[in-house]
């Protein structure tokens, strides 16, 4: 990562904690006594996910950057089967209908 100085890595292990590739495979986390953001790169290579939770974690990382991260990142959004839409608006409807009944003995009363 390049960084040095004041931001260098101090070995605190908490972005190795907050990590979920190395939360489900803990035989990784065995691989090393290291607790450091060089070891946790090492260790989990080309199969991080790219949730930042180290970066989070981590407290020598500059709070706007963590501001950022937040703000921009990016949802992922499970798809859902024509079905299961179709599901959910017929639901919606049926509570929709309720709803509307409801307020309807309600107002007249």
């Amino acid at each position: 990562m390049g960084i040095d100085g004041d931001r260098a890595c101090i070995g605190c292990g908490n972005c190795v904690d907050s990590c979920p590739v190395l939360r489900r495979e803990p035989d990784r986390r065995a691989r090393t006594v290291q607790r450091t953001s060089f070891a946790l790169e090492a260790i989990v290579a080309e199969d991080c996910e790219q949730c930042y939770a180290c970066v989070m974690a981590c407290p020598q990382v500059d709070t706007g950057i963590k501001d950022y991260i937040v703000e921009d990142r990016v949802v992922e959004v499970i798809p859902q089967s024509k079905k299961a839409r179709a599901l959910d608006n017929y639901f919606m409807m049926l509570v929709a209908v309720i709803l509307g009944i409801i307020i309807g003995v309600f107002v007249t009363w």
